[in-house]
């Protein structure tokens, strides 16, 4: 009894000695900041008319850093030398160098610079104005940037306002507005000196202000804006990259034996090859599906080097010289890229799911020399059927075979050993696929009926696009035209159109130096939703 009245005694304050300890344990952490810093004083004071010194102070709430304050921060009109931009404490100060415009509105814009040093919460679009007159200049000027050929907007872009409307600006000489497009690729240009402007917009991927770089995306206003009022001024610009004026091959390699591949600063016309060797060699060239790409293969012969001269529309672009790579690779090789040549073939189809109004095709590893049909069996559910249509692309890399495949029905084809023998002298083993069709109520069909009364008689490019935007089905029409895609698979797609100004079957890009803008993209107002088993008809009259 006694044990049990101790046990409780101990038990008791146990129990009181840790209701003490959690009662005097302050709470971990607390509710994170999520505010910014919050801007309470300026010197001179915000808004400022009649400024004339050379630095200005603000001050915060609360202990602040600077991120990337260099890019962040927009000055506009622009200052010829960076200012001096320091913290101390909870104020920034800034200091400048440049002598200041008469009756103008200055702007400091630190965009997302100006942080809190606990959980770096940003103090967006913070802006210092003054002015070196008598009044703050209010006139606006907005717009959106997006990408020419799909319309997507483009975020981070530089645009630029120039006074003058000379052509060679935006190449030699900064602007005098700068502001920032936004994920919306929106952009706003205040407190503008009401006047008359060119405008400009760049990827400025060295950052100097200065289109310089061939591979920066530009956009521009074909016409002076002018702007004198606060009611605003709303711009839509189109970005694009401009062409490169001349082609060049930016890297060449043996890829394996019998197989070089070139790869070109820009998509080629038409390349032609001349042999310097007088070793009268076959070859056989492949261009890339983006024709940026080209694959030299040279039929097997005992030559270890080769000499192309490469032309692009019968002008040459360069001469290539190459040493081989053997057939066999050498025992004590480490070469990585020399690897054994073996015959191999890639099928181009979902097995579980093969499309009822597609060929099955299968890429080989290299050009097929001959194929023995005899060799092939080809096989329905449980029945060898004898007869069916083959071909290949035009440099025989691609097999297909064509047939009126059943619905929801088990397919095997076979091909035996020595089928393919391909331009390297390999031949294959044992190929088996097998794949399965789907049934016909899985497709959508898809009637489009178009009209191009709107366009002035220019031809216009129709493209079907999936929801990667990749292109399913693309023509050229100069006239109203019906269109029908049946077995569709379900799913979200877009339509898409360009007005093909020069006639030549492809979109193409601006030139700011000839003054010329992108071609017209233009998309259909709605998402197309396509549902198994469903008709779906879209009417558009197609406006440029």
């Amino acid at each position: 009894m006694k044990n049990k009245f101790f046990l409780s005694i101990i038990l008791l304050f146990i129990a009181v000695f840790l209701t003490r300890c959690a009662s005097v344990v302050p709470p971990n952490g607390g509710p994170k900041d999520v505010v910014a810093p919050i801007l309470t004083s300026s010197d001179p004071t915000n808004n400022s008319k009649n400024f004339n010194q050379k630095s200005f102070t603000i001050g915060f709430n609360e202990f602040i850093k600077l991120d990337n304050v260099e890019e962040q921060l927009i000055i506009t009109p622009s200052l010829k030398t960076k200012p001096n931009v320091k913290i101390k404490g909870k104020t920034i100060v800034v200091k400048f160098e440049d002598n200041l415009e008469s009756n103008t509105t200055y702007s400091f814009n630190f965009g997302e610079s100006i942080k809190d040093i606990t959980e770096g919460n940003s103090a967006s679009n913070l802006k210092y104005i003054f002015s070196t007159g008598a009044y703050i200049d209010s006139s606006k000027i907005s717009g959106v940037v997006f990408d020419a050929y799909n319309e997507k907007p483009i975020p981070s872009m530089i645009v630029m306002l120039y006074k003058n409307n000379t052509d060679s600006l935006p190449l030699t000489q900064m602007p005098n507005y700068i502001t920032k497009s936004n994920n919306s690729g929106r952009f706003l240009f205040t407190n503008v000196k009401p006047g008359k402007y060119k405008i400009f917009a760049l990827i400025d991927k060295n950052a100097n202000f200065i289109y310089d770089l061939p591979n920066e995306s530009l956009a521009f206003v074909d016409t002076i804006v002018s702007t004198y009022d606060t009611l605003g001024i709303e711009m839509k610009m189109s970005s694009f990259i401009e062409e490169l004026r001349d082609i060049k091959i930016m890297n060449k390699s043996a890829m394996q034996y019998g197989k070089i591949m070139l790869t070109f600063n820009k998509q080629f016309d038409s390349l032609s090859f001349k042999d310097l060797l007088p070793n009268k060699n076959t070859f056989i060239f492949e261009p890339g599906v983006k024709k940026d790409t080209m694959l030299i293969w040279i039929k097997p012969s005992t030559i270890d080097s080769m000499k192309l001269m490469v032309l692009n529309n019968n002008i040459i672009v360069d001469t290539v010289e190459l040493k081989l790579l053997p057939k066999d690779p050498p025992k004590n090789s480490r070469r990585g890229s020399n690897k054994e040549v073996v015959f191999g073939a890639i099928p181009l189809f979902n097995a579980n799911s093969f499309d009822l109004n597609k060929a099955f095709a299968i890429r080989t590893f290299a050009p097929i020399e001959t194929f023995d049909k005899s060799k092939t069996i080809f096989i329905c559910d449980k029945d060898t059927l004898i007869d069916f249509k083959f071909s290949f692309n035009n440099v025989k890399s691609l097999f297909f075979i064509e047939n009126n495949w059943k619905e929801n029905t088990d397919y095997q084809i076979i091909f035996m050993p020595g089928s393919f023998t391909d331009i390297l002298g390999t031949t294959n083993d044992t190929l088996i696929y097998k794949f399965k069709t789907r049934e016909i109520s899985y497709y959508a069909q898809l009637f489009m009926d178009l009209s191009l009364s709107k366009t002035q008689g220019k031809s216009v490019i129709i493209q079907f696009l999936n929801d990667k935007d990749q292109i399913l089905f693309e023509e050229s029409i100069n006239t109203n035209q019906k269109i029908n895609l049946p077995f569709q698979n379900p799913g979200k797609y877009k339509l898409k159109a360009i007005i093909d100004e020069n006639g030549n079957g492809k979109w193409d890009t601006g030139n700011y130096r000839e003054k010329r803008q992108p071609e017209k993209v233009l998309f259909y107002k709605e998402e197309i939703l396509l549902r198994s088993n469903w008709d779906v008809e879209v009417k558009w009259d197609i406006s440029n």
